[in-house]
């Protein structure tokens, strides 16, 4: 499915979509990140757990991170996101922005509160969006450091949504698989930016 941007504009006018929420890297901004240094650290940490780790036995690292912190809690969680934050701040060597990204959100701020839901570093996140000029638009930024569990669980959604509004109202725009799972497990609609042309 290709959206256009009137396109865009009409359906979140006519769905009443006033809360509209963007996953960061991928779908603003592309963050360019050596990550082999996190993946590297990741298996080390959980080594240290699990003499017998093996990612193979996982679907993915977020199932592997998950499963980690579900058994070794808050501990883990902290490491976790201390070796995410060293991989965006120490392997970044910048940034590029995802085509009609910008345009999206100036068309979204026009009709809606906008929040970013991300599985990055809040640091990283605040960093890019003041360069973009852009971190005045976002009424809340939910990243990787508030949350127990990163998407694809609906953990981040839970403090964005409002209690006095519809989950109708809402409408998730991503990247990947897991945004889109996690706005299925939110219960709100999800279009991927991938899909956007002018």
């Amino acid at each position: 499915m290709i959206i256009d941007k009137i396109g865009f504009e009409n359906y979140i006018q006519a769905q009443n979509k006033r809360h509209i929420i963007f996953d960061f890297d991928k779908t603003i901004t592309k963050l360019l990140v050596d990550w082999s240094y996190k993946h590297k650290e990741l298996n080390a940490l959980f080594l240290s757990y699990d003499k017998n780790f093996d990612l193979n036995n996982f679907n993915d690292r977020q199932d592997a991170q998950k499963f980690y912190i579900e058994n070794h809690g808050q501990e883990v969680r902290e490491k976790i996101v201390d070796i995410n934050y060293q991989a965006e701040k120490n392997h970044y060597s910048g940034h590029e922005l995802v085509p009609l990204a910008l345009e999206i959100v100036d068309i979204a701020r026009k009709h809606a509160k906008l929040y970013i839901w991300s599985s990055n570093d809040k640091r990283t996140i605040d960093k890019i969006i003041k360069e973009l000029n852009i971190d005045l638009y976002f009424d809340k930024i939910v990243s990787r450091n508030d949350v127990y569990f990163t998407k694809p669980s609906p953990d981040g959604f839970e403090l964005i949504f409002d209690t006095n509004s519809f989950k109708s109202n809402y409408l998730m725009i991503g990247d990947s698989d897991y945004d889109r799972l996690a706005a299925k497990k939110s219960g709100i609609d999800f279009m991927n930016i991938k899909d956007f042309s002018i």
